[in-house]
């Protein structure tokens, strides 16, 4: 996670294994007090090796 302030909108970086540069960025949304179950996160992990 990157930390609080001006980040360009960059929430998390996706880093390939013995990258230096990320291969992906996101952006997270608030929602509220709405929680955001385990399976929805798990869901983003990539099984390959990048």
């Amino acid at each position: 996670m990157t930390p609080l302030g001006a980040d360009g909108g960059i929430d998390i970086k996706v880093f390939g294994k013995n990258s230096e540069k990320p291969i992906a960025v996101a952006q997270c949304k608030a929602w509220g007090n709405r929680n955001i179950k385990v399976d929805l996160v798990r869901a983003l992990y990539v099984s390959r090796p990048v």
